[in-house]
């Protein structure tokens, strides 16, 4: 089971703040993002709202289930997840 965390940030200026966190490399999730909130991807399950703290108060309401698919890892010997996980299933159980 996946757990997403929204940290919500108030911040002075939103396009002030977009253009310092994109400057770093931080990408945003405009599905999220208006004129008034930005919503900055740390990783996959991890977001950060800007919120624009001279507005009125607001409530941010996000999907439970927003997930981003994950491409599988590759060891250095070339193999996948998935190949990995059949080579367990295939060995031996010690008893």
């Amino acid at each position: 089971m996946f757990t997403s965390i929204f940290i919500t940030l108030p911040v002075a200026n939103i396009s002030r703040s977009r253009e310092f966190f994109n400057g770093l490399g931080f990408t945003f999730n405009e599905d999220f993002s208006d004129e008034e909130t930005t919503c900055m991807i740390v990783t996959d399950t991890i977001m950060v709202i800007h919120i624009d703290e001279s507005g009125s108060p607001t409530l941010v309401s996000l999907p439970r289930d927003s997930y981003i698919t994950i491409p599988a890892h590759i060891a250095r010997d070339g193999s996948s997840v998935k190949d990995r996980k059949m080579l367990t299933k295939k060995a031996p159980c010690s008893r």
